[in-house]
């Protein structure tokens, strides 16, 4: 609670956490799964050319997702084998 609610812990992982420069980043003030990956394309430039999918507190989504505070979310490269 308090003024820093909505606090999402940001997980990257393979190249986009090489592209990123880190593997975990804090963001605050994004409602959705789609606001987050907006915000986070704008403070990372070139995100936005990379092939990726995104898991919310380690289960895997294709929609857009409701976020609260405490949520992780991963962005995850494609992954390889068969």
């Amino acid at each position: 609670m308090g003024e820093s609610r909505d606090r999402i812990r940001v997980l990257f992982f393979g190249i986009i956490a090489e592209k990123v420069g880190a593997k975990e980043l804090y963001y605050e003030g994004v409602a959705d799964t789609e606001a987050l990956r907006k915000r986070v394309a704008e403070s990372l430039p070139g995100l936005e050319k990379l092939s990726y999918r995104i898991s919310v507190n380690r289960e895997m989504v294709s929609e857009t997702l409701q976020l609260k505070e405490g949520d992780e979310v991963a962005f995850l490269p494609p992954f390889a084998g068969g």
